[in-house]
């Protein structure tokens, strides 16, 4: 799709004024680009912000909700949401919300369930919905289950060799794994 200078003109307005404001842009830059991607992707510091810019009738843009369902920040920008654009070009990265640690709780184990009865479709599926904050916290409970699980049943302490054995443990895992992506 060729774009006509109204857009062309609208793009650049957009890429000026946040370049004002200190985000770097990534412009489509191929004539005929896709139009389900954004039109523009812009970042300041861990800040980054998934626009298509559009003009003339408001249309739906499903992609841009499924960013936003995805837990990104994602825009349409019409050239009527100018004051819109430039507020939104103000605000600070929005907070990450944190997960709630009972439904981190319950994922992890059931994340260490699937695994050790190897239903790989299952740790996929759980993982699949998540915004990535809770996939992150979701990990570190495993990781976390797996580490105390090491520990002395006697005492629940991780000792310096507890975690010595832990890490080499992890390390040849790895070293497995590469060399099955290797092979």
């Amino acid at each position: 799709m060729r774009l006509q200078p109204v857009h062309i003109e609208w793009n650049q307005k957009v890429v000026t004024e946040a370049r004002k404001r200190g985000f770097t842009a990534l412009e489509q830059t191929h004539p005929s680009h896709r139009t389900a991607d954004p039109s523009i992707i812009l970042i300041r510091g861990p800040r980054i912000l998934h626009v298509w810019l559009r003009s003339g009738r408001r249309k739906p843009v499903p992609q841009a909700d499924a960013y936003t369902e995805a837990g990104l920040e994602a825009h349409v920008w019409y050239p009527a949401d100018w004051p819109f654009v430039l507020s939104t070009l103000l605000l600070p990265a929005p907070e990450p919300v944190a997960p709630d640690a009972d439904e981190v709780s319950n994922l992890a184990w059931a994340v260490v369930a699937a695994t050790a009865e190897e239903r790989v479709q299952d740790v996929h599926a759980l993982f699949s919905e998540l915004a990535w904050p809770t996939q992150l916290a979701v990990l570190y409970g495993v990781a976390t289950a797996l580490v105390r699980s090491v520990a002395d049943a006697g005492t629940g302490e991780m000792t310096a060799e507890h975690r010595a054995m832990v890490a080499d443990m992890a390390r040849r895992q790895l070293i497995q794994r590469a060399g099955r992506d290797d092979g």
